[in-house]
């Protein structure tokens, strides 16, 4: 299998995934406690659903879409959805790290995500398209 086709199904699988994440914590509220620092309200993580939907979810869906059917507009979409995925991780861990270790899942969860898009992301680009040279 090309590395684009296993690139376009783990970006399907992702957000699926994260799509039912969220589901889960819109309908079993108790589920939330695992994601947010002690005392914390509801609200600090419900405030992520509408970025995450968009950025994670759905730019990582239209990436995965736009690789399979190998269209030029997808490593940019890659590379919002990856940047989404590395803010998202980096937020998981800090408050994995601020809390002691209390919201450890999020940190696991975000990990793969962080390494597998930003991987995804350097080795999909267009070769022709990036250079580091000064005029």
């Amino acid at each position: 299998m090309r590395l684009s086709r296993a690139a376009a199904w783990y970006l399907i699988v992702q957000s699926i995934g994260a799509s039912l994440w969220w589901c889960v914590l819109m309908i079993w509220p108790l589920t939330r406690v695992l994601f947010i620092a002690p005392g914390a309200p509801d609200s600090v993580l419900l405030a992520f659903a509408l970025p995450d939907a968009i950025l994670f979810v759905g730019f990582g869906a239209a990436a995965a879409f736009g690789i399979w059917k190998e269209r030029t507009w997808a490593w940019p979409f890659l590379c919002v959805h990856a940047g989404a995925a590395g803010y998202a991780a980096l937020y998981c861990i800090t408050l994995a790290v601020l809390t002691n270790g209390e919201c450890w899942l999020g940190a696991i969860l975000m990990s793969p995500p962080l390494a597998i898009t930003a991987w995804m992301a350097w080795t999909l680009r267009p070769k022709e398209s990036i250079s580091c040279s000064m005029p």
